[in-house]
């Protein structure tokens, strides 16, 4: 009989600096004496720990821990729970947290949305984006006009006509704060109201008919070249609202057109969009640092355009809105990749997942989401998917949002890309699957499972990215599947169990692991390996004994 299960492991931000203390709440359920013993696992070494004993007479059972770690440029620690009564491990229960000099260098992306008078004094919206250590914060469509940000007064119609509450934006700012949050103000770059367009006609874009170009004829677009007088308007907005808001910087949203403009007419200048993007944002970071020390600054590549000038620009992160002809989780991969190569900026990949929103049971609509975001993060991406009041995203009105039935499992891989994030997303981390492993490969060849070197339905992914200290394997299953599209409903896939692989490693090896978000709690195994001849040289040959749908080999280098 188990006389006890520990229920919920959470800290009290959403991300730490050095110096801060981490506060850890472990709330339990138990009918005996019992001990609870904390670890805080850096990497895969225990640094600290923590034995408490506890009661099933304790009014609340929550057991609380401190712990205040030093100053790192980004390190994520795991922590693990073990309730115990005479010896017997009765269940453990697993956290994380990371430790950041700079929140730009891993932006855990994220939403909120209402902002009714009845939200005023609401915070279980921000609290749930805390379990998820999501520490960057976009504030969706919380504004009067998108030509004028601010309203005159404290209620408000939006301009699809929602009744809004600046109070509820400025207490929802102020309490991302509270948690190492950075808050971003949603901010349209170049759009505004009809009335706008028609008492500023010379500032808008024009088509080659000499008609302005508009977003299903409510929201028309401005020029955004950097003399315009719209750059200069809608930066001081920017700026405006980040002084009067506290916001932290600004998400710069687009519609992914036009590719090319005119200004005033058909026959006035025409402007190449790519060729203007990174004037206009050099003149927004000009205003929003002026009115906030190092601003943030967000800008969406619409289906990954014009990625190509942006990744040059001063923006913060590489955030790309996918949307076909970008459907297949290559796609997802590709998208990754492709910035990778370009620049080592922070990736974002907005995807949202279609089938939260259709009729299907939750194993099967959680799967569709868990797969999409595991191949984001092996990619090297984080995923802006959830927010809202325990809600994730299936299209791109944020206000409409999906609410997440089950969010255990939600929790895990965030958990498990914070606790994991310093190796997972280090840009020195570059991609070598194409050229170590898979067709005429033999340096990691991997046995006991179909595996492609491209995620495919039916196969096991194998990605494999290495830097001066680690050599990473994601492996996520797609076993089952009948097609490898992202955004269709999907269902768990099938376990594959005991991968032999084999991998022609010269470097000194200190330990390799096999770490997975999907078990309950998620886990991390050390793997015991062995040297065996190969054609090239000795082999360091192991055995992962589970794939489920994400896991994940570490090889860690003795460097």
């Amino acid at each position: 009989m188990n006389h006890g299960y520990i229920i919920d492991v959470t800290t009290d931000k959403a991300q730490y600096y050095g110096g801060e203390t981490v506060n850890i709440s472990v709330e339990y359920k138990i009918d005996t004496q019992a001990t609870l013993v904390v670890d805080i696992i850096k990497d895969f070494d225990v640094i600290k720990s923590f034995e408490q004993a506890i009661n099933p007479k304790d009014s609340e059972q929550i057991a609380a821990f401190t712990y205040t770690p030093e100053a790192y440029v980004w390190q994520g620690f795991g922590i693990e729970c073990h309730l115990k009564c005479e010896g017997e491990e009765l269940s453990l229960g697993t956290g994380a947290f990371d430790v950041v000099e700079n929140a730009k260098l891993c932006p855990r992306y994220g939403f909120i949305s209402d902002f009714g008078q009845e939200d005023e004094g609401r915070e279980e919206d921000v609290d749930w984006l805390r379990k998820l250590h999501i520490n960057v914060v976009q504030f969706y469509d919380w504004m009067y006009r998108h030509e004028q940000l601010l309203p005159d007064e404290p209620y408000f119609d939006d301009a699809l006509g929602r009744k809004l509450s600046i109070k509820a934006v400025a207490q929802k700012v102020q309490a991302c704060h509270r948690y190492n949050m950075k808050a971003t103000a949603y901010g349209a770059i170049y759009a505004a109201s009809k009335d706008f367009y028609e008492s500023h006609r010379d500032w808008a874009m024009y088509d080659n008919r000499g008609v302005g170009i508009s977003l299903a004829t409510w929201l028309y677009l401005m020029d955004i070249s950097p003399d315009s007088p719209w750059t200069a308007h809608i930066s001081k907005e920017f700026a405006k609202a980040i002084k009067e808001l506290d916001f932290d910087g600004i998400h710069l949203d687009t519609y992914g057109f036009p590719r090319k403009y005119f200004v005033g007419n058909e026959e006035g200048e025409l402007i190449d969009y790519a060729d203007v993007v990174n004037p206009f944002i050099d003149q927004v970071r000009k205003h929003t640092d002026e009115a906030r020390e190092d601003s943030l600054l967000i800008y969406n590549n619409v289906n990954n355009y014009p990625t190509h000038a942006v990744v040059h620009s001063v923006v913060d992160a590489v955030y790309v809105e996918v949307w076909a002809p970008s459907t297949t989780y290559r796609h997802l991969y590709e998208i990754c990749h492709d910035i990778r190569t370009r620049c080592d900026k922070p990736i974002v990949l907005a995807a949202y997942i279609k089938p939260l929103h259709e009729e299907g049971s939750y194993e099967d609509k959680q799967a569709t989401l868990l797969l999409a975001s595991a191949v984001i993060f092996a990619s090297g991406g984080h995923h802006l998917v959830m927010g809202g009041y325990q809600g994730a995203l299936h299209d791109p009105y944020y206000a409409d949002y999906s609410p997440i039935e089950d969010t255990a499992a939600i929790r895990r891989y965030y958990d498990h890309a914070v606790r994991y994030g310093h190796i997972f997303f280090d840009p020195a981390l570059r991609d070598i699957t194409m050229t170590q492993t898979g067709g005429i490969n033999d340096s990691i060849i991997l046995e006991g499972c179909e595996c492609s070197t491209d995620p495919q339905a039916g196969k096991v992914w194998t990605l494999v990215k290495e830097s001066k200290s680690h050599i990473v394997i994601h492996m996520v299953n797609l076993c089952g599947l009948e097609d490898d599209e992202w955004d269709t409903m999907k269902h768990p896939t099938n376990p594959v169990k005991n991968v032999t692989v084999k991998a022609l490693i010269y470097d000194k090896i200190q330990s390799i692991h096999v770490v997975s978000p999907d078990a309950q709690p998620a886990t991390t195994q050390p793997v015991a390996y062995e040297s065996m001849q190969a054609d090239q040289g000795n082999a360091t040959v192991f055995t992962v004994p589970e794939v489920n749908m994400w896991t994940s080999v570490i090889i860690t280098k003795d460097v």
